[in-house]
């Protein structure tokens, strides 16, 4: 699970423990290490940021540590994200330019 531009806030949790209720192993990814703003300025400066390929390194690590669990099928992980999440959950679940055929 992929936060907003706000962080990995208390409703981001909150949707991840409501998948893990429903039997999901639910991994909610903290791109802004620990930083969650409540005023748009400060989400701006958060997604402002936000390195790019720094982000994509942390949730391609988030998605090995997901496969290395013997609790989670490895062929069959799914990415959900919100807003800036959702462009970062599309940039993961694509494959990357350096593999995909000429």
């Amino acid at each position: 699970m992929i936060h907003e531009w706000w962080g990995l806030n208390d409703w981001v949790k909150e949707q991840s423990d409501s998948l893990a209720a429903e039997g999901y192993v639910a991994l909610a990814v903290d791109l802004y290490r620990g930083k969650v703003a409540t005023e748009q300025s400060k989400a701006h400066e958060y997604v402002s940021g936000l390195a790019e390929d720094d982000a994509i390194r942390t949730l391609r690590a988030a998605t090995d540590f997901l496969r290395s669990r013997s609790d989670v099928r490895a062929h069959a992980i799914g990415v959900v994200g919100w807003c800036m999440g959702g462009r970062y959950a599309i940039r993961l679940a694509a494959p990357s330019r350096a593999s995909a055929p000429a």
